[in-house]
């Protein structure tokens, strides 16, 4: 398991663009990871339809909603 231990810069950003006439929508986010006395910034996007969980997996891997079950993979690496 990859610990993420990150937290939102800002809300997400959602945008949209349209592909084979659907629409698909985008949140874009960035995360700042703190290191002693330095701090990593991470940019972030994920896509899908409306109402697939964009928003709610940002929160989940941020740990502000915990998680019921299931996994979270980035890199084929559980994060949660």
């Amino acid at each position: 398991m990859i610990n993420i231990n990150a937290n939102l810069v800002n809300e997400a950003k959602f945008s949209e663009f349209e592909k084979d006439g659907e629409s698909i929508q985008v949140a874009n986010f960035a995360l700042v990871k703190k290191y002693g006395n330095g701090k990593e910034y991470t940019n972030c996007s994920v896509y899908g339809e409306n109402r697939e969980g964009k928003t709610t997996a940002i929160k989940m891997i941020t740990s502000l909603i915990s998680v019921d079950y299931g996994e979270i993979l980035i890199n084929y690496k559980s994060v949660i």
